[in-house]
């Protein structure tokens, strides 16, 4: 009996260095990911401050504003976009009862429309500011035409007309 205690120690050990050893792995692939994260936001934002500077033409001052312009925007969206994310998930337990009361779920979608017109409304203020940090008319110009591509490309405007496949 002494000599099963001692192997189930062993066994015991050795499950918890296994157990350290990849917990300690797992730790640092984590800490390699949000240093990469961290690394691609500089990147990202260096990359926009280029394409704003070279294509709009606006200097370090203008871009320092776009930027904090669209950290607050960005705040206010995500405060927005996580009511409407709690009362979609309302509305899909809704879904999946089965005594579904209508009224309820209308008056989900109902709110829903209203924050979604909020997010609506929170864009277009957030980029009449941002057309406001413009010097000239020709750098209002070039901020509206890069923005409109921007949209164009975010809403499938470039795409097919047809998503079966199908051509013309």
């Amino acid at each position: 009996m002494n000599k099963n205690c001692k192997l189930c120690w062993i066994i015991l050990g050795l499950f918890f260095a296994a157990n350290v050893v990849l917990l300690s792995l797992w730790w640092m692939s984590s800490q390699k990911k949000t240093d990469r994260s961290r690394g691609r936001g500089k990147m990202e934002m260096k990359r926009l401050r280029q394409h704003l500077e070279s294509n709009i033409g606006i200097d370090s001052v203008q871009f320092d504003v776009f930027n904090k312009l669209r950290h607050v925007h960005f705040e206010q969206l995500n405060h927005t976009k996580l009511k409407i994310d709690s009362i979609e998930r309302l509305l899909r337990l809704e879904t999946f009862t089965d005594n579904s009361d209508s009224l309820k779920v209308y008056g989900l979608i109902d709110e829903i429309a209203v924050y979604q017109k909020e997010v609506e409304m929170q864009n277009y203020i957030h980029y009449r500011k941002l057309r406001s940090v413009c010097k000239s008319e020709e750098q209002r110009k070039r901020l509206d035409s890069n923005f409109k591509n921007l949209i164009d490309k975010k809403h499938g405007r470039h795409r097919n007309r047809y998503r079966s496949g199908r051509s013309k």
